[in-house]
């Protein structure tokens, strides 16, 4: 049944009421073996990060050490929650950086923007340490894949005719070594 939307706080509770058991009844693109807990693909989860149930954390997600997530906490693929941070009752939107050392609690996060749903109040914080997005630019990413690669071709041609001319009288040394003993 769809449900009309009157502002930032009816999103804010749909999303609250996902998390808290509605997405059980919906196919959701995450691994799912336990009530409560829906993980995407390629989640790294530090060894003393604290997860509360319940929560749904998208693909490629990074929680660093340390950090708190949920209760009712829903994060967004390719987002990097910094460590020390607490996320709970919060939506942390796609490709979102959060900060180390903050606490998130009944926020909305979209990148660089806070947003209090019961207020509808928005602030943008400047500073990259805080909240920042996180670049996804594949045709970049792609660029410095082909650039790293031309490098790397480059520098294995350099180095190629310095083995060629050095490798018989290094194996020769090795072959007088092994004698020797």
């Amino acid at each position: 049944q769809a449900k009309d939307f009157d502002g930032i706080k009816a999103y804010f509770d749909l999303n609250m009421e996902m998390v808290s058991g509605a997405a059980r009844d919906y196919t959701m693109p995450s691994y799912n073996n336990e009530r409560g807990v829906f993980i995407g693909q390629n989640v790294e989860i530090m060894y003393d990060c604290e997860i509360t149930k319940p929560i749904i954390l998208g693909d490629n997600i990074q929680l660093k050490k340390r950090s708190r997530i949920g209760p009712a906490a829903i994060i967004g693929s390719t987002s990097l929650i910094d460590s020390k941070t607490v996320v709970c009752n919060s939506v942390i939107y796609r490709n979102s950086y959060i900060g180390t050392k903050l606490e998130i609690d009944n926020k909305i996060i979209y990148k660089r923007r806070l947003i209090d749903p019961e207020s509808g109040a928005m602030i943008d914080i400047v500073d990259d340490f805080l909240l920042a997005e996180v670049n996804s630019d594949l045709i970049l990413s792609f660029v410095t894949w082909v650039m790293e690669v031309i490098l790397a071709s480059l520098l294995f041609c350099v180095q190629l005719p310095f083995y060629l001319l050095l490798r018989p009288w290094v194996k020769g040394y090795y072959e007088k070594a092994a004698v020797w003993k």
